[in-house]
């Protein structure tokens, strides 16, 4: 048991480096391709993906516009922190392989996109499949680990979730900026597997597409914030 905890601790002390040297974790093919890592990023997506779902149906509610099934999550989120947990860790555990696939495909899909085209070759290299996946699962667990772990805070300082997401305006203006060093991430990763990538077309489909989809929404939600303080002061 200290072995495997030791184990996982090292694993993670790995993974840390996305958020201060991503160059250098791609660089450690070790550290890129070891299944525990891959393991660890692509289930803390997955809990972090089921929260934010989570997250945009406790809008709804708030507005008065409930989901059609709200009312088999709001128990969770309105009770304890122990169920609310285990539904978090059993939903996001199955959606880690639909993440790590369906979305390693679409990141896949814009890299080739963004290959160079050469129409004197024969065929053309393409983007590797593994690697893209990769890349994808681990640029969105810097997006989605912080999340978590405020989560986790949140739940020694509120009785349960629903308290936490009330007086989540703080976190969020904390966490605003994830989204777009995700996005250098996977320029980062993407560049390192995939040399025959065109820089501008990278940095267009990976940077700065991604970048503004994440600023447009941003705007979106501070302007609903700033027009529900306005009318109810």
């Amino acid at each position: 048991m200290k072995l495997l905890l030791t184990s996982i601790q090292i694993k993670f002390t790995d993974l840390m480096m996305l958020f201060i040297k991503p160059k250098v974790f791609f660089e450690q093919h070790k550290s890129t391709d070891n299944r525990q890592n891959i393991i660890i990023a692509a289930i803390c997506y997955g809990i972090y993906h089921t929260l934010s779902r989570v997250d945009k149906l406790l809008l709804k509610d708030s507005l008065n516009r409930p989901w059609p099934g709200w009312e088999l999550i709001s128990p969770l989120v309105d009770g304890s922190w122990q169920n609310y947990w285990l539904f978090l860790v059993i939903v996001g555990t199955f959606a880690a392989p639909v993440a790590y696939y369906l979305g390693g495909w679409w990141y896949w899909f814009r890299l080739k996109i963004a290959s160079k085209f050469d129409p004197e070759v024969e065929e053309n290299p393409q983007p590797d499949k593994k690697a893209a996946r990769l890349v994808y699962i681990y640029s969105q667990f810097v997006m989605g680990f912080p999340p978590l772990m405020i989560l986790l805070l949140q739940t020694l300082l509120y009785d349960n979730y629903r308290q936490a997401w009330n007086d989540d305006l703080g976190w969020f203006a904390i966490l605003a900026l994830l989204p777009y060093w995700s996005c250098l991430v996977s320029y980062y990763g993407a560049m390192h597997f995939n040399p025959q990538l065109e820089r501008g077309k990278a940095l267009i489909l990976l940077v700065i597409c991604p970048a503004f989809t994440y600023l447009s929404i941003q705007y979106a939600f501070w302007h609903f914030v700033v027009n529900q303080m306005t009318l109810n002061p």
